[in-house]
Parts: structure tokens; sequence; C-alpha cells
């Protein structure tokens, strides 16, 4: 059996000792969990390089009132970091510093045929994919004049403030994306208004994951953030800590000499010594590499997954330390739970939201933090789940020096997983 690299579409994986946790969905999405990846999507490692494309209408001339704002936003006066470099800063902190963005911002306005609102874009829109698609292809089209896209992996449209509410992205399949400069385009999103509401840089950085595959992780009721609460940019991106350890593995961040794949089918148990996901990836030169990220295959297409997260780096502001255990089914779609945290209860994710309420559903305010605290497993602490205990051992010291264990450091954690018979 091969499988197809997230890297890019020439590299193929043949078997190892990693395969059985390389998930495979049934029917593969244009954006998943499963380890077919989508053609078309950007790059996943080194640079990617983006147009942002101001566009407005002629016959909307006070649609233009304001853009200087939206730009100033991105590129502010004073010192600090603007909008695009702090973008840059996450994306090469979640990716360990194997992914950046290389932005351009176009200095003047791309003008449509038809006012923003013809589009119907909006939310409480039901048929407004269509809407989407077309407002996309005719930005690429408008803008051929002026922006050479052979040049680009994907493009942001920037529409007047108080025209588009949100910020989809455009990931679209070979075939079903816009010929320009002799390129297909397949890769776009937009900043809408909710990217005035809150933080442009940490909206860029998740409908970029979009173009890299990855799928939401939110959902809308009973609770937006009941899944995955803040443990990935996927699915709260507000208070950014980076994706989860999975997607870091799909994306390339994490190396394969970093991955376990538990496999107790001839055993009923063994033990693991974790390094903290939220800190930089040590060096190739050390030889004493602990593991980041382990999964327990429960089929082709659903696993168990453990990454130990500490407060480090975009971790930093987490309530405390611990064990993160979460289930996936890489055949559940984008937004209906492909990931889940494990958690004692799911309620209290955050409040239930109405997808009509615009950018007020992206609430700072939720209550995630302290199911972050119910949902890690810390020394003393056990749990089943999916036919597996996962044991995070009190004498931690102890429990590390027996003769079968890994040799513990400080800063890692020791962790025994067993079969349940």
């Amino acid at each position: 059996m091969l499988f197809r690299s997230m890297e890019n579409d020439g590299e193929m994986y043949l078997m190892d000792e990693l395969h059985k946790c390389r998930l495979s969905a049934t029917n593969p999405a244009n954006v998943g969990l499963q380890w077919q990846r989508s053609a078309g999507r950007v790059p996943t490692r080194g640079p990617i390089k983006v147009i942002l494309i101001p566009v407005a209408s002629e016959q909307e001339p006070n649609m233009y009132h304001g853009f200087g704002t939206w730009l100033e936003s991105l590129h502010p006066a004073g010192s600090g970091l603007n909008h695009l470099e702090y973008a840059n800063l996450l994306q090469r902190a979640q990716s360990y510093g194997k992914s950046w963005f290389d932005f351009t911002v176009l200095p003047s306005i791309v003008t449509l045929d038809q006012t923003i609102a013809d589009y119907g874009i909006q939310r409480d829109n039901e048929n407004r994919g269509t809407g989407f698609n077309q407002f996309m292809a005719d930005v690429v089209t408008a803008a051929d004049d002026v922006v050479d896209f052979s040049d680009y992996d994907a493009f942001i449209a920037m529409p007047p403030p108080g025209t588009v509410g949100y910020s989809p992205a455009w990931a679209q399949s070979p075939g079903s994306g816009v010929m320009a400069d002799g390129v297909e385009m397949t890769n776009g999103t937009t900043l809408g208004d909710e990217s005035l509401y809150w933080t442009q840089a940490e909206v860029l950085v998740h409908e970029n994951g979009h173009l890299s595959g990855l799928p939401d992780l939110y959902d809308f009721a009973p609770a937006i953030y009941r899944h995955a609460g803040s443990l990935s940019q996927m699915s709260n991106p507000y208070q950014f800590r980076g994706s989860s350890g999975y997607e870091r593995w799909l994306l390339r961040w994490i190396d394969d000499s970093r991955v376990r794949c538990v496999d107790l089918k001839r055993k009923q148990s063994t033990q693991i010594v974790f390094d903290s996901l939220s800190e930089a990836a040590l060096p190739a030169s050390d030889k004493d590499l602990r593991t980041l990220l382990a999964v327990i295959p429960t089929s082709s297409s659903t696993g168990v997954v453990l990454e130990y997260r500490t407060r480090k780096g975009l971790d930093a502001t987490l309530p405390g330390a611990g064990l993160h255990v979460y289930t996936i089914d890489v055949n559940v779609s984008s937004m209906s739970g492909p990931l889940v945290s494990h958690r004692d209860d799911a309620d209290t994710y955050g409040p239930a939201a109405d997808p009509e309420d615009g950018a007020d559903v992206y609430s700072r305010g939720v209550d995630a933090e302290n199911s972050i605290k119910e949902s890690f497993l810390r020394p003393g602490d056990s749990l089943v789940i999916d036919g597996y205990r996962i044991t995070v051992p009190q004498d931690q010291v102890s429990f590390s020096n027996r003769p079968t264990f890994p040799v513990r450091r400080s800063g890692s954690l020791a962790v025994e997983v067993t079969r349940i018979p």
C-alpha cells in the first residue's frame, strides 16, 4: 500500500512502521485529516507565496471609504509587528520553522462589475457557496491585468469593510479553479469583517490551514468549540495555540522520527516518553530525541492520539500542562468533529452559536480553558478510551526507571498504554 505525501504529490510512502497510523478516508475531501492529500493545495514546507488583492465595485463608490484604514491595519504605523509579520511569526512557530508566508499587497484596488452584495456571500444566505465561487473567480479575472498569478500559490481577496462578515477559504480541486497567466488558481481566501473584530493574523493562518488541506474543527451547535476547544487553531484561532500534533504531522512539520505508532496486537502494554509538543523541535543532531506524538490506530480511518502540551511557546497561556488525548475519524467532514478531545463535560467547550450572529459567534470568552483542565491527563490520572487504558503514572521517576522503560529526562512525560482484553 502506498500513501501520498502531504508535502507534495511526488513523494510516496512505502509500507513502514507508521503506515497503520497514516489514516485514510473512504472518499477523501478537499479539506480533511486523511493522509490522501487533495491535489492543488499550497506547499506545507518552505514559503507560501500569497498576493493580497483589495477589491470593490465601481457601482458602489462609497465602498472605497475605509480602505485606507483597512490597508493601514495590515501595515500599522509605529513600532512592533504588523499583522502580516505576526501571521508569519505564528506560522513559523507552529511549524517549527518549516513553513512561512511570502506576502505581497497589491497597492491598488481591483474593481468588479457587480456589487459585493450581489454575490450573496453573507453567512445567512443558504446559497452563498455558488456566489462565493463566482466572487473568487471574478477577483482572479479582474486582477489578471495587474497580477502575474504564476508567481503565487494563493491569493487573498480583501472586500471593503462592512460587505463580508466572515473570511471563508476557497480550496478548489484541479479543474474547478480559474486559469490565469498559464496556471490554475485553486487556493484563495478573504479577509472579512471578523478580522476587524478580532485579529487579522490569526484569521490569515487559520484560513491558510484550509488551503493546506485542514478542515474546520469547530461547530456551531450546541457549543462552537465543543470538539477541540482551543487546542487547535483550526478549532479556535482567536486563542491561538497552533495546530494539534496530528495536524502538524500531516503537514510534515513533525518528522516521522518523532511519531510513535502504537500497535498492541502482539502485546498488552507499552511505555512512551513524550517531549513537549509546545516547545521547538530539537535539532537533528540531538540523538536523544523523544516522542512528540503517539497514534493508536483503531481502524484504517480512526485512531486515538496522544500529545504532551506544556506552558511553553504558543501554549504559554494554557491553564496547565498535561497529556492531551483525542480521537481522529478522517471520514467525518469539516465542522462535524473529525477531531474530538477527550473531556468530562462537552457542554463547557463554548457557548451555543447561531450562524446568523456573524462575528459575535467568535467570542474570545469561551469556557474551553476550564475544559482543558478536565481533558488533560496529569500524573496519577488514567482513562479508558476505545478499548485502551491511558495511564500517566503518579511517580514519574520510579516508573520511568523500570528496565523496560525508555530513559526519562527533565521536561518529559512518561505514559503507559494498555490494551484492554
